[in-house]
């Protein structure tokens, strides 16, 4: 019929509608080319939505960062080191990004051949203690400066003969996130296989280059005013923090800074995780982010004390929705591509676990791509920076991904050492705390099985600890209400609730990353499709 899907495009979405909504507005024509030419790495562009929200946080972000601890191959040179480290390093274009997030732009430079890798040594042992690796971490984050171009400090550590040498790398939060992660490991592994093999490394190009990207997100931001509706109507929420009754009202703009952040983290048992992540998402038929998200909702009503809750909550995506523009690939490029968007959430005390899933389900579906559009109108190239407006959601919800277990325990070359966990990084003690209540979660695979864990980060000003370990016991009980629910799967909508459906239609359908619930009567999964998958989830 002339209608143009590729295989990723395919595999990727989960609906005939989706699929349907990413043609509608295509060329026929095989041959057509993207809707606007690509841009070259090197020149100009405009801060990208994500990049402009940390620009609008007061306080310091030169440090903001993520770090991950390498195990180095056997017995390689500190120069092959520098070696490989300098052929990805001038791959990947955003990697020697000068950044003013004051001007409102960021520049690359021409690749330099001769360029300092941002390579040092340290001593042996430094991964021996998480407080040693934190001073490492913190040592070369003092080095970032993303307004010169320093978006990289890397540093080595010499091996023995029980353990191989480690490397470790640090990259400012604005040039990186979890998919850039994988693409970096995957492109150090090769530019050691050719260095070993006698070859220069000759890495696999880059499709879109997050310049390109850049321009193509301000190019979006004019069509996206009839989102305006749908945004507002969820920004309406009357509960701003649902807190039980005696908790001090929270203010966006006095939540204080990250050096006041309180923190704890909970693990939900195997056995729970497995039955949430497989059983329940199989059994309603819907995402693990949907299941997290009516958790997240049914949580706040139980430690609120009340009968009912209504409030917004922010969610952080990928944010490589590159259906928005025809013929864009993000699946090779670097970058820091989160999206931040609000979703509405509601809760009874009388409704059973399936109808707050049906409800949290049917809301997120009616997001046009992701929620990527809200970024585009709050924090688009051409509008004013300013603080968060007083209404902002007091609540943020972002769920990493699943993370496996390397077969030999994570000792392979260029994977994360298994001392140090899989990603790190440092921040500016002085930066504003953005939310009240930060949930963080992620599936770790275990040698046992799957574990849920949630990283809850409060503010004093807005919770105090008794307050936040409630809320963390709500949580797990939430989880857990899901995982052994039996009722009914939900229908295809749902009546209960805030009703959206004023605003606009979608103008794409949402690009739904798969679930964790296995495909029973297909084919395993290939290694390519298994790291498409992956990458879909994992947008940090």
């Amino acid at each position: 019929a002339g209608l143009r899907l590729t295989p990723r495009e395919v595999f990727e979405q989960t609906s005939v509608r989706a699929l349907a909504a990413l043609v509608s507005g295509r060329s026929s024509d095989p041959g057509a080319g993207p809707a606007a030419p690509a841009l070259p790495d090197s020149g100009t562009a405009p801060l990208t939505p994500i990049m402009r929200w940390i620009a609008e946080r007061p306080g310091p972000t030169g440090r903001f960062s993520q770090s991950m601890l390498l195990t180095l191959p056997p017995a390689i040179a500190p120069a092959e080191t520098a070696q490989v480290l300098g052929a990805v390093l001038r791959h990947h274009a955003v990697l020697r990004a000068h950044i003013d997030l004051d001007a409102g732009t960021f520049v690359i430079p021409e690749p330099d051949e001769g360029a300092d890798p941002a390579l040092d040594e340290g001593p042996a042992g430094t991964g021996a203690s998480p407080e040693a690796l934190a001073h490492e971490v913190d040592a070369l984050a003092d080095q970032l400066d993303p307004a010169a171009g320093l978006m990289v400090r890397a540093r080595s550590y010499p091996g023995n003969a029980r353990q191989p040498g480690r490397l470790l790398i640090v990259v400012h939060h604005l040039a990186v996130d979890g998919v850039s992660w994988r693409i970096l490991l995957d492109d150090l592994a090769q530019a050691w296989n050719d260095i070993e093999q006698g070859r220069t490394p000759q890495l696999p190009p880059v499709t879109t280059s997050f310049r390109s990207w850049a321009h193509t997100l301000r190019r979006q931001t004019a069509t996206r005013t009839a989102e305006l509706p749908l945004w507002n109507e969820i920004l309406a929420a009357p509960d701003r923090l649902p807190a039980p009754a005696g908790a001090p009202a929270a203010q966006p703009h006095a939540l204080g800074t990250v050096a006041e952040a309180r923190h704890l983290v909970r693990t939900l048992d195997g056995t729970h995780t497995r039955t949430l992540l497989t059983g329940a998402a199989e059994r309603h038929g819907v995402r693990v982010q949907d299941l997290l998200l009516t958790a997240l909702a049914r949580a706040v009503r139980e430690w609120s004390g009340r009968d009912e809750v209504d409030f917004a909550a922010h969610v952080e995506g990928h944010g490589r929705e590159q259906q928005i523009e025809d013929g864009a690939d993000l699946s090779r490029t670097v970058g820091w591509f989160t999206s931040l968007y609000p979703v509405r959430l509601t809760a009874t005390a009388a409704e059973p676990p399936a109808g707050t899933l049906a409800r949290t389900r049917d809301h997120l579906e009616r997001l046009p791509d992701s929620g990527v559009g809200y970024g585009l109108l709050r924090y688009g190239a051409d509008t004013p920076r300013e603080p968060e407006p007083a209404d902002a959601p007091l609540i943020a919800f972002n769920y990493l991904g699943r993370f496996g277990t390397s077969p030999d325990g994570g000792a392979a070359a260029w994977a994360p050492a298994p001392e140090a966990g899989v990603l790190g990084g440092a921040i500016d003690d002085t930066l504003a705390m953005a939310h009240a209540v930060e949930i963080n979660a992620l599936t770790r695979d275990t040698p046992e099985g799957p574990l849920l864990d949630t990283r809850l980060t409060w503010s004093p000003a807005a919770l105090d600890d008794k307050a936040a370990h409630h809320l963390a016991d709500c949580w797990q009980r939430a989880l857990t209400a899901l995982a052994v629910d039996t009722s009914p799967a939900p229908g295809p909508k749902s009546t209960d609730g805030p009703e959206l459906r004023d605003g606009p239609a979608p103008t794409a359908g949402p690009a739904d990353p798969p679930t964790d619930r296995p495909a029973h009567g297909l084919s395993p999964l290939s290694p390519e499709q298994t790291a498409m998958l992956e990458a879909r989830w994992r947008n940090r």
